[in-house]
């Protein structure tokens, strides 16, 4: 399934760029925001174990695709990111996350800016455990933090 998200999300994202040229600059910024934020959205999701998935992950997919897919406004990229966050299995994530957690869902499905939903992406990963990501994570992370606080702008 997330190679499925991958393969979509990459076609949205060159859809994207193509169509971005006659916005000017401004524009071109907001698509490489909406760009940034779902490639990441899409490189965390694949980094995932397939264990740490809840058994609610194959009956949200085609929504989790389709907000991925077509979504362009921060409200339904952070739609998106709280439905991957839903899926996720308690043991994926550490303990303090269970405090913090519906302050972040609230925050995260009304985000009204790309920074916005990149800082609540930060945030998962940064409480997502080491064991519940593959083993190359750790070789992509930097660049992952760095683009993401590239749109966040921390």
């Amino acid at each position: 399934m997330k190679q499925q998200v991958v393969r979509f999300v990459m076609a949205a994202v060159a859809m994207l760029m193509v169509v971005s040229g006659g916005f000017g600059a401004a524009g071109v910024a907001q698509a490489k925001s909406v760009e940034t934020v779902r490639a990441s959205m899409v490189a965390y999701v694949s980094t995932l174990k397939d264990e740490v998935a809840t058994a609610d992950m194959p009956k949200l997919f085609p929504a989790i695709k389709e907000l991925l897919e077509n979504g362009s406004s921060p409200a339904e990229l952070g739609k998106a990111l709280a439905m991957i966050e839903s899926v996720l299995d308690w043991k994926a994530v550490d303990e303090s996350w269970k405090p913090q957690r519906d302050a972040w869902v609230s925050r995260t499905k009304g985000a009204e800016t790309f920074a916005d939903v990149a800082k609540s992406l930060l945030e998962l990963e940064a409480a997502t455990k080491w064991d519940a990501v593959g083993k190359d994570w750790a070789a992509k992370r930097d660049g992952w933090v760095s683009s993401l606080k590239a749109v966040s702008g921390d």
